[in-house]
């Protein structure tokens, strides 16, 4: 019998859903979702996104009449504090900074290390295990109502299975899961003052659940159905470039951006706070994220040029006709705090050297760059154990063959596109045991421009003085 798939991709920004019959993708179409600010808050309402999957699967089955499988792809960094069941939920995301300053706190401490070689988790006020400190400190009260945590994922399952559950590899993004023994860490939940009973547990992401029939019902989709719980969203990106093409590294540049690494063991670095994420048996993703990504330039695009000038169309003039003897800025692109590599959520942006023969397109260029050096930065930092030779990409950032040739130049190795290299491709191998594909179309492998990449190593010099006078 033909098996129908369903993945689920629940991201901060969207909800996508992709079908696939066998090897091929039929359906694929996005829900938006909200978020919510609130000073350093940042929160999304884990019952409106309920809702649009529900809506989502709904407008599936109009479309195939019947699923086989569904499994979940989750943002990392998620956290609902529970006190009862009727209560409006909040789910602090990862963008959340309201746990900067007891953060920067820990890291002083004796604990700091060796709860990061524990659980691979960098240090950082993205992570549910500052949030938790955070509330604690600040809010004892609330705290001490806190019945029970959850993620996105476990508060999905609950709802959908009756099954209060997690995966070890959004679990392992927490900084409280012991990813060397696949538990929660006595020691990190003695510090938080937590007990294991209020954490949902830990599953391998083949697990599977029945749908609960109420939910079966209101969805008209079979009771025998296949919940597959999955994995996070950074961690299936990764397996799915894998699986795709062969390659192990990834740039992915979108809103954020990271590198990140395919490898069959744990790699930890705490010098360099590089994250290590479980994906599957005998394989991890290590790497460094950024928060200023594609979101940079887009703020450049609306706050300064509006609809005068399309930024992605004078960067690929720019880089078309390179004036190497003109002077451009140096751009820090740090306007939303930074992760790696400098991991400060209180970081800034600068922008130096601009001077009055400087251009509109010189400001789009300097910009571009600064995200770009920023992510060659995390890449040295990472210090991976073993070398390859080519990146691959992915990402809304890369909409011209010109700024793959800029990563080609910067990096030093070759640079390629890959088309489905998506988390819901990586769900899709996961559940469905997909073998090594290796047919994705690479789209631009650039031949290294050697007077461009003598050009980018002044440049990123320039970029890492700056930086380490910010420092």
């Amino acid at each position: 019998m033909m098996t129908i798939f369903l993945g689920i991709d629940i991201g901060t920004t969207a909800i996508k859903f992709k079908v696939y019959d066998t090897m091929e993708a039929k359906i694929n179409f996005s829900l938006p979702v909200m978020t919510y600010y609130e000073e350093n808050a940042v929160y999304q309402n884990p019952k409106e996104i309920l809702e649009s999957v529900k809506e989502g699967i709904k407008i599936v089955i109009q479309q195939v009449n019947t699923i086989n499988k569904i499994a979940f792809s989750t943002a990392m960094h998620t956290i609902i504090p529970r006190v009862n069941q009727n209560e409006e939920l909040r789910m602090y995301i990862w963008s959340d900074n309201q746990a900067s300053e007891v953060v920067k706190e820990f890291k002083q401490t004796k604990l700091a290390e060796p709860f990061y070689y524990k659980t691979g988790t960098p240090i950082h006020a993205m992570t549910p295990f500052s949030k938790i400190i955070f509330f604690k400190q600040s809010q004892p009260d609330f705290f001490q109502k806190i019945s029970h945590w959850q993620d996105l994922k476990s508060y999905i399952f609950s709802e959908l299975t009756g099954n209060n559950v997690t995966d070890y590899s959004n679990a392992s993004a927490t900084g409280i899961f012991d990813s060397l023994n696949f538990e929660w860490d006595k020691e990190i939940l003695a510090y938080l003052e937590l007990k294991k009973e209020s954490l949902p547990r830990c599953l391998s992401p083949k697990e599977s659940f029945k749908i609960l029939g109420y939910q079966a019902e209101e969805l008209e989709i079979s009771p025998e159905v296949e919940i597959i719980l999955g994995a996070s969203d950074g961690c299936l990106a990764a397996l799915a470039a894998y699986k795709k093409t062969g390659g192990k590294l990834t740039l992915t540049l979108g809103t954020s951006g990271a590198i990140r690494k395919l490898t069959k063991q744990r790699e930890l670095n705490f010098k360099s706070n590089q994250f290590c994420y479980y994906v599957s048996e005998n394989l991890w993703v290590i790497g460094g994220a950024t928060n200023n990504g594609g979101k940079v330039l887009e703020w450049l695009q609306y706050s300064f040029y509006d609809n005068q000038v399309d930024t992605y169309s004078s960067l690929a003039k720019s880089l078309t006709n390179m004036d190497y003897k003109k002077k451009i800025p140096v751009f820090l692109p740090y306007l939303q705090g930074e992760r790696a590599p400098i991991w400060n959520s209180e970081a800034t942006g600068e922008l130096v050297e601009l001077s009055i023969n400087n251009t509109q397109s010189d400001i789009i260029l300097s910009v571009a760059e600064g995200i770009l050096f920023n992510l060659k930065k995390i890449y040295d930092t990472l210090e991976f154990k073993q070398k390859e030779k080519t990146l691959l990409l992915s990402g809304g950032f890369f909409k011209t063959p010109e700024l793959i040739q800029a990563v080609a130049d910067i990096f030093n190795m070759n640079a390629c596109l890959s088309e489905t290299t998506e988390p819901i491709d990586g769900l899709f191998f996961l559940s469905c045991d997909g073998q090594l594909v290796n047919e994705d179309k690479l789209l631009v492998v650039p031949t290294l421009n050697h007077q461009k990449q003598q050009y980018y190593e002044k440049r990123y010099e320039l970029f890492i003085n700056y930086l380490e006078k910010m420092l």
